[in-house]
């Protein structure tokens, strides 16, 4: 395969392996606690980026200010993974694949609170047309009502 059909086939690939990765979560929530998971994969890929950066860039430091910006990104991103992961746990692989679909909103906050970005018009678009398209499928499956209404066994038998 020539490189530049490897690099089309990658964006299929990743999108299999996120769509897998509701299936096996719920299979490794029976071994690992949800907030747990959060926290190890926050730990680990600190770790692993940090190693990358001191591999690549000897030489660089890092000044308080950044440690403090590091350090508001860990806590933002395992809050996000701990609700997701948590959220995942309560409800069923389909059901928790649908948040998905919100990504985008999450990471245009994180981007406008941590790293200083700026909310322009395309963002808003997007983000705007995230939260319709998952409202659409929403809309479609489940009574809006009981959803708005927080009703828990609805999430795990869906039609009842």
């Amino acid at each position: 395969m020539d490189r530049d059909r490897l690099l089309a086939a990658a964006p299929l690939l990743a999108a299999s392996i996120w769509g897998g990765m509701y299936v096996v979560s719920k299979w490794g929530f029976r071994s690992i606690p949800p907030l747990t998971l959060a926290f190890l994969r926050i730990a680990l890929g600190a770790g692993v980026l940090y190693i990358a950066v001191r591999a690549t860039t000897p030489a660089r430091s890092f000044d308080r200010s950044e440690w403090r910006r590091f350090a508001a990104l860990a806590v933002w991103l395992t809050a996000a993974l701990s609700t997701e992961f948590v959220g995942t746990d309560l409800t069923n692989a389909s059901q928790g694949s649908l948040l998905t679909v919100l990504t985008p909103v999450f990471m245009l906050v994180l981007g406008v609170t941590a790293l200083g970005e700026h909310l322009t018009r395309r963002k808003s678009l997007g983000t705007a047309l995230a939260t319709v398209g998952t409202l659409v499928v929403l809309s479609g499956q489940y009574d809006a009502a009981a959803l708005a209404g927080g009703n828990p066994a609805y999430f795990t038998n869906p039609g009842q």
